[in-house]
């Protein structure tokens, strides 16, 4: 679980700073409640960075609690703490807005819609913004570079042997024996379909290949990426490192991979299943959603 709540880190710190600057500012409006004129200066300064700190941590410790055990509600952070802090600022700018007050629900519901449809709608991804990451994970495995290399690289090796279960076929292409077309079976008949070619293989000890995905219709958007897989041997087992590049994703898809870490979560996944241990990571419970139906 503290390995899941490793990967959040983004998404907690992000959210629990913004949630912190609307309470921030909320409060900003009474301070005199709090500390009347004759308080002491450093005792003010002492106890505003106690509670804040204090405060912090608590908020934090919250998030993790409920992105653990709920992860299906994890963006619901980043948009809340967003939306408090765009909320306070618009309070703390325009106290008394020219609109009347029955209004104010209006505006509530309008934020709350602009918000979500810039985050995670339809609004950037309409208009092609696209954004580029890459990443590089590692972890130790007890297995051999030789075991490694049929889980790790796909189409050199047997489907069954990958790691990702939802991998269908792997078919050579006839004119280049180090380029597929790849099916992913994502259950009830729907497969979807991928060009993948090695530009680098030295077994078993490293491999690097680029995928494409199908064109998405409605925005022109191309799944693309680069992965670099390499083992390296060492006394307590194999160091195993995966580098992550990909390019032109959605802003809505590269911010929901950044917030979850997404390659590493990948390799956590690989890493429970290796060692037998309960999987909290994205990845497995995706696969075991996916995997029910394949």
């Amino acid at each position: 679980m503290f390995r899941f709540i490793y990967r959040q880190r983004r998404r907690i710190l992000f959210s629990t700073f913004f949630i912190m600057r609307a309470v921030g500012m909320a409060l900003a409006e009474n301070f005199s409640l709090f500390y009347p004129e004759q308080s002491v200066l450093w005792i003010v300064i002492a106890a505003t960075i106690a509670a804040v700190a204090i405060t912090s941590i608590l908020v934090a410790a919250a998030l993790a609690l409920v992105i653990a055990f709920a992860p299906f509600l994890r963006t619901v952070a980043e948009f809340i703490a967003l939306f408090a802090f765009l909320f306070q600022t618009r309070v703390l700018l325009l106290p008394n807005p020219p609109f009347p007050e029955v209004w104010a629900v209006a505006e509530f519901l309008v934020l709350l819609v602009v918000l979500h449809q810039t985050l995670y709608g339809p609004w950037l991804n309409s208009r092609r913004s696209w954004v580029n990451a890459t990443s590089t994970r590692r972890f130790r495995s007890k297995s051999t570079p030789e075991d490694l290399w049929a889980k790790m690289v796909p189409g050199l090796n047997p489907s069954e042997a990958h790691w990702d279960k939802r991998l269908h076929r792997a078919d050579p292409d006839p004119e280049d024996p180090l380029s597929f077309n790849v099916q992913y079976n994502h259950g009830r008949s729907v497969y979807e379909h991928q060009t993948m070619s090695y530009t680098d293989v030295e077994k078993p000890h490293r491999a690097k290949y680029f995928h494409m995905g199908e064109m998405d219709k409605s925005t022109g958007a191309l799944t693309t990426c680069t992965y670099e897989v390499t083992h390296e041997h060492t006394q307590n087992g194999t160091d195993v490192i995966v580098t992550s590049s990909r390019e032109q994703m959605l802003f809505s898809e590269g911010l929901l991979s950044w917030f979850d870490d997404l390659t590493g979560d990948r390799l956590d996944h690989i890493r429970a299943k290796e060692r037998g241990a309960w999987d909290w990571s994205l990845t497995g419970r995706w696969m075991k959603d996916a995997t029910r139906y394949a």
